[in-house]
């Protein structure tokens, strides 16, 4: 049953989205906590723990997340941090 309601909401345009790994984005992500890490080199979702929904362009709901950033003192380098939307 649940997946026939999924499949008839993806015909209508409903998505979800959130992966462990994504560059944190606030637009589309809430951050439920934060921490320190040497394993990042920018904002970085470790964990999901609510799905996002949207629609074509429109956000139904953000992406609740664990997010790490690199720790103070580490040298991001040249490095630009990606965004995806």
């Amino acid at each position: 049953m649940a997946q026939a309601l999924e499949a008839e909401l993806a015909t209508l345009g409903l998505e979800s989205f959130g992966t462990a790994g994504d560059p944190f984005d606030p637009v589309v992500h809430e951050a439920v906590s934060y921490t320190s890490s040497d394993q990042v080199e920018y904002p970085t979702c470790t964990e999901i723990l609510r799905l996002g929904y949207r629609v074509g362009d429109h956000l139904l709901r953000p992406a609740e997340v664990a997010v790490a950033e690199p720790q103070a003192g580490s040298s991001p380098g040249s490095k630009e941090r990606p965004v995806t939307r």
